[in-house]
């Protein structure tokens, strides 16, 4: 039993007001993925562990940056355990870096979630979808793989309506 019925929620996926803490809906900061506790996680990006800070749900986000300070660009995977890296560490795009971790009890058993952003400068920093700074060289790749999950899981729950196609960049609802 899924949340909302779905492995993925965009960004700009609207949590509406009763799965909120606070009681208000909210838009998803960034893409959510709901997969099995304890599988490998890799980095998004190369460059140097800025920080680490444990997260509401008590699990962690691995933020990356250029050269391991926080600055206008971090790069974060969130709700992540047993990370394999500390601060200050290189990493590599495609390293393993961590496992899935929970997101703080709201998982069906067995399950966890791993969310990916990028923070743009600022105090506080703004999300943005990660999805609209792809690299040319995988974007089409990474698209056409999307929508085949997408369409895959929507098949299996027997829901067509699960995940807009004429997203512009799929992955962002802005």
């Amino acid at each position: 039993k899924l949340q909302f019925n779905r492995l993925f929620m965009p960004y700009g996926f609207v949590i509406p007001s009763n799965s909120t803490s606070n009681g208000d809906s909210k838009s998803n900061p960034q893409p959510t993925y709901v997969v099995p506790l304890g599988p490998p996680v890799r980095s998004l990006v190369d460059g140097v562990v800025a920080a680490m800070p444990i997260l509401w749900s008590k699990d962690i986000s691995i933020q990356v940056t250029t050269d391991g300070k926080l600055q206008k660009w971090i790069y974060e995977t969130e709700h992540v355990k047993n990370p394999k890296v500390k601060v200050g560490d290189q990493v590599k795009a495609g390293q393993v870096i961590a496992e899935v971790g929970s997101f703080g009890g709201g998982d069906p058993p067995g399950f966890g979630a791993v969310e990916i952003g990028i923070l743009k400068g600022g105090n506080p920093p703004q999300h943005v979808c990660p999805f609209a700074y792809l690299d040319d060289s995988i974007k089409e790749e990474t698209f056409t793989k999307m929508k085949a999950f997408f369409k895959s899981w929507e098949e299996y729950v027997g829901d067509q309506t699960l995940y807009d196609e004429s997203m512009p960049i799929h992955g962002c609802l802005t």
